[in-house]
This record gives structure tokens, C-alpha cells and sequence, in this order.
């Protein structure tokens, strides 16, 4: 029983084949198929079963699997904590954030970054808020931006910088020559949010609650570029967060929302065990200083 045979059981899952799994490992088909049987004489299970659709794991193989994907989780932790305290400065480090804050804030920053860490490769990943904790805690990511409140205490949280949501209303607006508008002012029926499980929608629908408004019943967007061009034709209006409007259609109108004003927080997230507990407060600090720029 080795670390290498539990990353093939894992391949296997994944791949449905022997042959591919074996070629994702790095060894010969033979060989792996050699060693899923001497690990199942010694177990006194099979944790395989092959069919015309190709390969499955058994319900032991599955069960199996399970703790041998939490062994493989210790065991890569191990290896990025070895790696960060002997230069923390160095390697790879992987950075989330969510849908609606990713296209606007990661190509503002990550050419600073990498000039300011050149030892450092910087690689990107855009997940939903609940996704981007999931893989936090779980060490699939060195850090996130996500919009506060984040309610883990395992997760160190930096905040980086506090953006409005702005009104977006077509272009032919009733409220053209407004300078503001007030939450009272909006109605229900026009109210465009993204779909559950988006943080924006769900920051929306409780801010508008506030005033006693609902979304638009019969929509629901996947995106917020989806959102923005669904105003643009009239169809209604939405919440933009300040960082986004660059990528409305400048024919629309914008306008601050008041009594109350909507808004995020957005924080640099990371787990509090992590060992470049202090690089990642200099890149808050960095880029809190490249978004005041």
C-alpha cells in the first residue's frame, strides 16, 4: 500500500479505464493492473469491477477511495507546508475569486503582483463564493477574494476594499435627469438578479428586502454580463457593483442608489494554519494600493 496506488484508485474514478488512468500516473497499464490486484489479495475485496462501458470501482473500491483521497489531502498539505516555510516567497500559488468580481479585479492586479513577486507563480481560478471556502478549507486554494461576511473561523480575513452597487437602468430611463434614486423609488417588477447561489444575487435580494422589494419573476441570469445586456434592452433594470461598470453599455443609465446605499465588502481570504500567513498580508496591502491607484 503506497501513495501512488491510492492516486491510481483515484484515477481509475475519474477516468473509467485502467489504460487511461495508468497513462495519468505514469506507469504501464500492466503495472498498475499488477499492483490494483496485489492491493486486492491483501485487502480480500475487489475494488474493481470492468464492463463494456469500462471500468467502475465496487462499493468497497468507492468506500476505499474515500480515505484515500483524505490520506492524499494530508499528504499534498504536508508538502505545501514543507514548501512555504522554506521560502514562502516561491512557487505556486493559486487565487480565487467569485464570478462577478473576477473578469473586473484580476487583470487589474495580477501584472503588479507577479513584478512585485516574481519568485511566485500565480495561478487563477473563478468559483461561486459557497465553491471557493469548499476548496479553501480543503487546500485546492492558497487564497480568495470573497465579499464579507465569510463566518468560518478556520479563515483569516484581510479586508481589501468596500465597492457600491449601482443602479443600471435602460436607456430610455424615466430617471434620466436623476442625479440619485432611492430604494422606494424601484419596483418589483423590474428588478433583474443573478440566479441562486450567485453571492451578488443573494446580496442584492437582501438589500431590496430592505425596501420590500422582490426580484422579476420571470428571470433569473446566469451572469452578470447577461444581466447588464437584458437591461440594455429594455427589459429592466439591476444592481451593479462599481468595479463591473466599465462593461455596461455606455447608452444606459447610472445612477447611486441612497437611503440606504447597497454595497460589498470584499476581503482577501486564507486558511489561518497557512504558512505564508504574511505574504498574503503584503499582497492585501498590495493590492489594496493598486485599487486606490
Amino acid at each position: 500500500m503506497n501513495l501512488r496506488l491510492f492516486e491510481a484508485i483515484a484515477a481509475i474514478e475519474e477516468t473509467g479505464s485502467i489504460s487511461a488512468a495508468a497513462e495519468k500516473c505514469g506507469i504501464s497499464q500492466p503495472a498498475l493492473s499488477g499492483q490494483i490486484k496485489g492491493f486486492e489479495e491483501a485487502l480480500g475485496v475487489s475494488l474493481i469491477e470492468r464492463g463494456r462501458r469500462g471500468v467502475l470501482l465496487t462499493p468497497a473500491g468507492r468506500e476505499i477511495l474515500q480515505r484515500a483521497q483524505q490520506v492524499l489531502r494530508c499528504v499534498k498539505e504536508v508538502r505545501q507546508l514543507a514548501e512555504g516555510w522554506a521560502n514562502p516567497y516561491s512557487g505556486k500559488m493559486l487565487l480565487g475569486a467569485f464570478p462577478t468580481l473576477a473578469p473586473y479585479l484580476f487583470p487589474r492586479i495580477m501584472t503588479p503582483l507577479q513584478e512585485a513577486y516574481p519568485q511566485i507563480d500565480f495561478y487563477l481560478r473563478e468559483s461561486k463564493t459557497a465553491d471557493l471556502l469548499e476548496q479553501l478549507l480543503a487546500g485546492d486554494l492558497d487564497a480568495a477574494f470573497i465579499a464579507a461576511p465569510v463566518g468560518d473561523e478556520e479563515i483569516f480575513t484581510e479586508e481589501i476594499f468596500t465597492e457600491p452597487f449601482l443602479l443600471l437602468a435602460p436607456p430610455d430611463s424615466p430617471w434620466r435627469n436623476r442625479k440619485q434614486i432611492k430604494l422606494k423609488e424601484l419596483s418589483s417588477d423590474e428588478l433583474l438578479i443573478l440566479e441562486e447561489g450567485h453571492c451578488l444575487g443573494d446580496q442584492i435580494l437582501e438589500f431590496c428586502s430592505s425596501g420590500g422589494l422582490v426580484h422579476h419573476a420571470d428571470f433569473r441570469g446566469s451572469s452578470l454580463s447577461t444581466l447588464m445586456a437584458m437591461v440594455r434592452l429594455g427589459r429592466g433594470y439591476t444592481l451593479v457593483p462599481e468595479c463591473a461598470l466599465g462593461a455596461a453599455d455606455p447608452a444606459c443609465l447610472v445612477l447611486p442608489v441612497v437611503q440606504p446605499g447597497p454595497g460589498r465588502n470584499i476581503h482577501l481570504c486564507w486558511r489561518r494554519t497557512s504558512p505564508r500567513h504574511e505574504v498574503f498580508r503584503e499582497i492585501a496591502d498590495e493590492v489594496r494600493r493598486l485599487i486606490r491607484a
